[in-house]
C-alpha cells in the first residue's frame, strides 16, 4: 500500500484535531493503521494551499487515489462519498501540465467507472474505454481544469475504465479534483466494487 500524505487546514485558536476511524462491522478481516503527524506552521512556504487535501511539489510524479491496488477485486475498491483537491505546484519556468496513465502498475492504472467484469479483454486502460464529459461522467470520476487530450478534444471530467493517452492543462493553478459516489461496495454479482481507482504520472511542461 503507498504511503498517502493529506493537509487539513486547522484553526491555530481552535481545539484538537480528532481523526475517527470507521470500519464495518460485517468486517472479519484485521486491520490496522500507521499514521505520523506533522504540525505545519502557517507561514512555512511548504504549507498546501486552501483546498488541497494532496499537495505534489515536484516537476514529475505519480498520483494515487486512496486504497488504491493494482488489481481488480472486490477486496480494494476505491473509497466512497468523496470530493477532495490534488494540488501540484507550478515550478518556475512552467506554463502546462500533462497526465497520463501510469502504465506500471497494469491495465488497471485507472478504473474509475463502470463494470470491469464485461469489458472486452484488452481494453481496461486503454483510451477507448475511457469516457468524459458532464453527460457521461456523473458518479465517480476526475476534473482535470482545462484538460485537452492528445487528439484535440476538450473536456473537463474523465471517467470510464480507462484513460486518453495523455490529457494536458495550462491551467494554473494546477489543480485536480477526485469525486465519488456512496455506491463503491460489492454485490452478489461482483459488477460493483471493482474499480481500483486510479494511478496517473503527471510531468509538468514548458511546451504551451
Amino acid at each position: 500500500m503507498p504511503i498517502s500524505a493529506v493537509y487539513v487546514d486547522v484553526d491555530p485558536n481552535g481545539g484538537p484535531l480528532t481523526v475517527a476511524i470507521d470500519r464495518s462491522a460485517a468486517s472479519t478481516a484485521t486491520r490496522s493503521w500507521n499514521i505520523q503527524v506533522d504540525q505545519i506552521p502557517c507561514s512555512s512556504t511548504t504549507r498546501a494551499p486552501t483546498g488541497c487535501l494532496q499537495y505534489f511539489t515536484e516537476t514529475s510524479g505519480t498520483v494515487m487515489s486512496f486504497n488504491f491496488q493494482n488489481t481488480i477485486t472486490t477486496g480494494t475498491p476505491q473509497i466512497a462519498n468523496t470530493n477532495y483537491g490534488v494540488c501540484i505546484e507550478m515550478a518556475a519556468g512552467y506554463c502546462g501540465i500533462i497526465w497520463e496513465r501510469d502504465t506500471t502498475v497494469g491495465d488497471n492504472g485507472f478504473t474509475v467507472s463502470g463494470n470491469a467484469a464485461v469489458l472486452a479483454p484488452g481494453l481496461i486502460g486503454t483510451p477507448d474505454a475511457s469516457a468524459t464529459g458532464t453527460a457521461d461522467c456523473t458518479e465517480d470520476y476526475i476534473i482535470i481544469p482545462g484538460g485537452v487530450d492528445d487528439a484535440g478534444n476538450l473536456a473537463d471530467r474523465y471517467c470510464g475504465l480507462g484513460f486518453p493517452n495523455m490529457v494536458t492543462s495550462t491551467q494554473k493553478p494546477f489543480t485536480m479534483f477526485v469525486v465519488t459516489n456512496d455506491n463503491e461496495d460489492a454485490d452478489a454479482a461482483g459488477t460493483i466494487g471493482t474499480n481500483s481507482g486510479f494511478s496517473l504520472n503527471y510531468r509538468q511542461t514548458t511546451t504551451c
